[in-house]
């Protein structure tokens, strides 16, 4: 699959975890701190537990971009599905999900090649941040990471009320952005992430361009294929990329 002609566009939607910072880094050291602090288990057992945490937030995730879950329900979940798979003692008083979230809201490792990448760009395009987060996180952690001077606006869901892939969040996006960076046209905007069922699947529903930041090489699913005949069908394209350098090619 072909990388995108950069010339064409002047907007750029870009995802924040796992495209520009390390979310899965991240996590795991927000989740090492409060495991320990919390005695949840031996050393040696720690990545086994973060791991499957990872698995089963990820999931949750996922279920939320559907509609089928609310925020609400990952965070009194995620942690008690944990350790009730492990046989670990859980109690929603015991505090660890709100020690979870001050962690992560002071962890922002960057993929490698970011803040350069964000930095070139911003010459050239009009850069926003789109995110499915919540905002005490998000806020927290886009302050921190260094990024956030080369970017026009950053757009978290549980702000907008509405999650990824959901054409209403894009709706609600290009009404600010058409205030920031005044009228446009759909073609000249370019959504770029790493996850197929909310960044690319958000543009197609948008009926935008996606570029699918894949740096694991991870082969075409059935899903990106659908969602490209339906890019096609729109008049949009799809592309990918496995650096963020390719971006900065016209």
């Amino acid at each position: 699959m072909n990388r995108p002609d950069m010339s064409k566009y002047k907007i750029l939607l870009m995802d924040a975890d796992n495209t520009l910072l390390d979310f899965t880094k991240a996590e795991a050291q927000a989740l090492a701190e409060v495991f320990i602090k919390y005695n949840v288990c031996k050393e040696d057992m720690l990545p086994v537990v973060i791991s499957r945490f990872s698995e089963i937030n990820d999931a949750l995730w996922k279920r939320l971009e559907k509609n089928e879950v609310t925020r609400e329900y990952i965070i009194a979940n995620r942690f008690k599905d944990t350790f009730e798979f492990f046989g670990i003692y859980y109690s929603a008083e015991m505090g660890i999900e709100e020690d979870y979230f001050n962690s992560l809201s002071f962890q922002y490792p960057l993929i490698e090649g970011a803040e350069a990448v964000c930095r070139a760009l911003s010459e050239n395009y009009d850069l926003y941040i789109i995110t499915n987060g919540t905002k005490k996180i998000q806020d927290s952690r886009m302050a921190g990471c260094g990024l956030l001077p080369y970017f026009k606006g950053v757009f978290i869901s549980q702000e907008l009320g509405v999650n990824k892939p959901a054409k209403e969040y894009f709706d609600k996006v290009f009404e600010a952005v058409t205030k920031l960076s005044g009228p446009f046209d759909k073609s000249e905007v370019l959504v770029v992430g790493d996850s197929v069922s909310s960044d690319i699947k958000g543009a197609v529903n948008a009926e935008l361009d996606g570029c699918w930041y894949n740096p694991a090489g991870k082969a075409l699913s059935k899903s990106f294929d659908e969602l490209a005949e339906r890019s096609e069908l729109s008049g949009r394209k799809l592309y990918e990329i496995s650096r963020l350098e390719e971006l900065l090619a016209k």
